[in-house]
Order: C-alpha cells, then structure tokens, then sequence
C-alpha cells in the first residue's frame, strides 16, 4: 500500500504541474504555474459559491434543500468530469509502459487509476462538504451529529460516480459495437445524455422551472439534516456506503479479471482504406476534411468540446417543442433587478456559444506530427481557417435553432431579434479566432496523453478564462442595458475578431 501511495503522489505532482515548478526551462515553469493557477481559480469560485449558497437559500426561503443541493451537486459534477476523461485513461492510462516496470502487483498496475481518480474525487468532496457545513453552520446551527451524514458522501458520492460512469462507457460502447456504428461524435453524445437522463426526467416534472431543486430532487439525500436526523436517515447512509463499496469492488474484479479484453475494447480502432484515387482536390476542403477526422477520432477532444454545441441545440429545440418553461422571471436577490425568461434563454444561448471550442488545442492536438503540417504548402492563415471551420460546424445547428427559438417562442422581430442573432454568430466566431490565436502563442505538441492539451493546456485554460470573461460582461450588460448593451457588443466583438485575425496571419511558422 505504501508502494501505491507513492506511485500515485508523484501521479499527482506531475498531472497538476507541481513537477513543473522547478524545472529550469522558463516556458514549461510558465506553463505549470498557468496549470495550477487555473485549477486554483476554479476552486476558488466554486468555495465561494458555496460559501455563499447558505445565505442565497436562506434569503429565498429554500435552505432545506441546502444539504441534498450540495450532495447532488457533487454527483452530477464529479460524474460529467469523469465521462469528459473518458474510460481509456481509467484501463489503460497514459503512463502504463512504465508501470509495467516498477515492482507493484499485476492487479495494482490494472487498478492505479481507478484508485486515483478516487482519491481525487474523495479530495474534493471533502473539502466541498466540510466548507458547506462550516458555512450552513453559521447561518443555520444544527445538531452537529448530523454532519456524520454528510461526511458519509465523501464515500459514497465518489464511488458511486465512478461506478455509474466506468459501466455506462462499456454498455454504450458494447451497444454501438452491436449495431456497428463506428462515430465517436455518437458515443460521446449518447453518453452524455443518458447520464443526465434522470435529472431531465426531474425538471421535466417540475411545474414551475427551478434549476436548485430540480438538482435537489436527484440527491441520495432525502433530508434536509437541519433538524435531529430520524433512524432511517442513519440507516439510508449506513445502507449507501455497503451498496458503493460493494458495487465498487464488483468493478475492481470485473477489471482485473478481464483486464486483456478490456484494453481492446477501449482502444479506438481506426479502418484503414485499401481503395486509393488520385485527384486534384480544393486544399482547404483537404484540411477541413483532415482536422475533422482527427477530431471525431478522439473521445476526450470530442467530448470536453461538444458540451456549448450541444447546449445550444438542446435548449433551442426543447423550447420550439414546448419542453422547457417560458413563462418565469428571475429576481436577483438585495435588488430590483428581475429578469424574464426570455433574457434568461438569451444568456443561455450567450453561454453556449462561448462556453467551449475546439480551436483552443487544435494545433496542439497534431503532437509530434506537427512537422507535416510545417511542410505542407499552405500558409498559417489557410491552416486556421480550416480550424475555425470545424468549429463554427458544430455551432451551425444549434445557432439556427436558437435564431428560430427566439423568434417563434419569445417573439422577438426586426431590428431586436437581427441584434441577439448577429451577436451569438459574433460570439462563435470570436471564441474560434480567440483560441487559434491563443494556442498559435502556447501550444504544446511534446505531449504523451491528450487530455494533457485538451484539458490543461496552457492554451486551452487561457481561453477558458477569457469566456468565462466574456460571458460575464455579456450577461450583465445585457441584464443592464438589454438592446444598446448587444449593439456595443457587436461592434466590440467584431473588431475584436479583426484585430486577432491580423495577429495570426503574422505567424509565419508553427
């Protein structure tokens, strides 16, 4: 055991780039600070949001579902984390040659990376439900034995989720197997949805929409815990820690005892083409047609870049189907501000069209094959725009539908409807440019594992961080200012794009 814990505190040291701190090279030391920084930042909002959840609750008269909130919360978030990482990494991993090597057991070597990706897991939680109860304790005192309750679900939450995850990526697998489609684009989207099934299921039932409590409904806590937890609440927990450990250990035996098989099926098998003709064809369909098939070859590119495409068109289409609720409005709490469901959708919309992109780690993701592209007789410009292309693909449909969306459900008409249309188009466009530019300045192609780039490369956090930037000012300007804020967006947006454009067509070489 000690051997294992070993292993997995340099696993550690090097996946977040506290390795990286005292190397002599000043842009890996660059990168590793950008890395953690990152990491750091989005801890840090997500404590402060749940430091202040208490009082929010409190303040709307709901802090009865603070407990099952955050609980679920954590499921939900830990599970879609684990699903963008994919199964590959958890059977195989990206360092599996040299574990081979190190004087560990056959089954530790199988089962390092579920046990780490626990570890992790149990990290966060604990950190997020010790800091919740802290902060519900001060707004609400309640009876402290209760706490016990919660701190089951640093177990539980986390053993649950990887179990779920781990089994729902081998069925979808074996299903698109059987029926023979070979699309990653397919698995990563079925995947996704049927492990958010249940909580559509649950807004679905809601009369009237609320994102808290239809998150609330799905916890593995029924009770609130604010007052003396009853018998059964004890023995619910009791019951949920036997039922995840054992489901647990029922997925560490099925992985050591099929280990062999299961390296194959989780491997991505790529159909090789005996049939060869020669034409002459336009370059840059060429490239749009080369960067789309090493997007949809990759599970983890496809997966932690389709989430805003796919927002985008989901929302869109619930609402031309009458799925979602138009009829509410938002009151932001110690002001006057209340805003209709109709701006609310268009911030959605906003999110979605900013929220991900695949150009972030595009150049990144050729690795050591860049020196193909360095040769090919195209300009850095061309290259980009076959990038941006790919991108802006995915967008089309959702953009379309959200177009429609708000004309025919909240009917918007002229000159309003042509603003909210050209700034979400604006939006796409930017966050594409923006991420070419960005990862044209830091990419990474020495790379052995690729959710390495498409998760924390520099570039790829970089670009998070400003979206996240230009979601915020998008937002409030449009709660603020509504039509003028869009039309100063517009023109700032596009400018913006002019000026990032001029900056990658100096780029003379990768």
């Amino acid at each position: 055991m000690n051997k294992i814990l070993t292993l997995l505190g340099y696993r550690y040291r090097n996946q977040l780039g506290l390795s990286k701190l005292s190397d002599r090279n000043s842009s890996i030391k660059t990168h590793a600070i950008l890395t953690i920084g990152g990491y750091v930042l989005v801890l840090c909002l997500a404590l402060a949001y749940v430091i202040s959840l208490p009082s929010q609750l409190k303040f709307s008269q709901e802090l009865a579902i603070f407990n099952p909130y955050i609980s679920s919360l954590l499921f939900w978030g830990l599970g879609i984390w684990a699903l963008l990482s994919g199964v590959k990494p958890i059977i195989i991993g990206f360092d599996h040659k040299q574990l081979l090597v190190l004087p560990l057991e056959k089954w530790q070597v199988q089962l390092v990376n579920i046990f780490s990706q626990l570890l992790m897991q149990m990290s966060i939680c604990t950190i997020v439900i010790v800091i919740s109860q802290i902060s519900l304790f001060i707004i609400q005192p309640y009876p402290l034995l209760n706490g016990l309750i919660m701190m089951a679900m640093i177990i539980v939450i986390p053993f649950f989720s990887t179990v779920i995850t781990m089994f729902l990526h081998f069925a979808v697998k074996f299903l698109l197997r059987v029926v023979q489609i070979k699309s990653v684009l397919i698995e990563a989207t079925l995947t996704l949805v049927v492990f958010l099934f249940p909580l559509l299921i649950c807004y679905l039932q809601q009369n009237h929409f609320d994102a808290k409590q239809g998150i609330a409904a799905t916890s593995l806590i029924r009770t609130s815990l604010l007052a003396p937890a009853a018998t059964s609440d004890w023995l619910r927990a009791l019951g949920q820690i036997v039922a995840a450990t054992m489901l647990l250990t029922l997925l560490c035996i099925f992985i050591v005892k099929n280990y062999d098989r299961l390296m194959l099926f989780v491997e991505t098998k790529h159909s090789i083409s005996q049939k060869y003709v020669l034409r002459v064809t336009n370059p840059l369909a060429v490239l749009v047609k080369r960067e789309g098939q090493r997007y949809f070859s990759s599970f983890s590119y496809v997966v932690n870049t389709i989430l805003s495409p796919l927002l985008l068109l989901i929302t869109s289409v619930g609402l031309i189907l009458g799925i979602f609720p138009t009829t509410f409005s938002i009151e932001i709490p110690q002001t006057s501000l209340i805003i209709p469901s109709s701006y609310t959708y268009f911030i959605v919309f906003i999110v979605g069209t900013c929220l991900t992109t695949t150009t972030s780690c595009s150049f990144s993701m050729e690795g050591r094959t860049i020196w193909i592209s360095q040769h090919l007789p195209v300009s850095i410009k061309k290259l980009s725009l076959a990038k941006g292309l790919l991108n802006t693909g995915l967008f089309l449909p959702g953009l379309f539908f959200s177009i429609i969306s708000l004309a025919l459900v909240f009917n918007f008409s002229g000159t309003e409807l042509l603003l909210q249309a050209l700034l979400l188009m604006v939006n796409v466009l930017l966050v594409t440019v923006l991420g070419l530019c960005v990862n044209l300045k830091f990419p990474s192609y020495d790379w052995t594992n690729e959710m390495i780039v498409v998760k924390q490369g520099a570039a790829t956090l970089i670009t998070a961080v400003c979206s996240m930037g230009i979601i915020t000012v998008e937002a409030v300007g449009i709660v603020l200012w509504g039509s003028f804020s869009t039309v100063v967006l517009c023109i700032t947006g596009v400018v913006t794009i002019a000026i990032l454009i001029r900056k990658i067509g100096k780029v003379r070489y990768l």
